[in-house]
């Protein structure tokens, strides 16, 4: 039996086509979470936390920052991810004398999207101790987006994540 030409095309085209659709399917980029890679707009600066938890700036590097968890915002200057949750604080900083400052600390667990907060860090950190015994660093949070901007990514993103963007750093070098 002869297949005629048009047909042998026909086949060939239907199967490269299959093909393409399941090789397609089979990558992990239709399976990412964009929640990492996203961007907020040409006037803002953002950093992913834990979801949905990010840290946002209107007002560039150097101006206030905010931690939101899509709901609300607090004004923040330091913060970092500590296992699961997400410690940060905020003070007056045109108050000069340190003992002075009106600082407060932050607890937020992306988990159950609740946030503690506290005038006294003692409190702070006995709270803090429910979650982890790992020490809170706070870390300058504009430091954190040259972070950001510099590697792809921070500590705490998912290791899949970390890997891709360090891979293609790696092909562009």
């Amino acid at each position: 039996m002869l297949i005629s030409k048009s047909k042998l095309q026909y086949k060939c085209l239907c199967l490269l086509i299959f093909a393409t659709v399941i090789v397609g399917c089979a990558t992990d980029d239709k399976k990412q979470d964009d929640f990492y890679s996203v961007g907020c707009g040409s006037d803002c600066r953002r950093i992913p936390l834990l979801k949905p938890y990010f840290a946002s700036s209107t007002t560039g590097i150097d101006g206030q920052w905010y931690l939101d968890n899509g709901q609300e915002g607090i004004k923040v200057q330091f913060l970092n991810v500590v296992d699961s949750v997400i410690v940060s604080c905020y003070y007056n900083a045109s108050i000069t004398v340190p003992e002075n400052r009106d600082t407060t600390w932050y607890i937020h667990e992306p988990s159950k999207i609740k946030m503690y907060k506290f005038s006294s860090e003692a409190k702070f950190q006995e709270k803090l101790n429910e979650f982890t015994d790992q020490p809170a660093v706070f870390l300058d949070i504009k430091n954190l987006y040259r972070e950001l901007v510099d590697k792809g990514y921070l500590d705490w993103f998912p290791d899949d994540f970390k890997a891709k963007k360090s891979s293609r750093i790696a092909s562009i070098e």
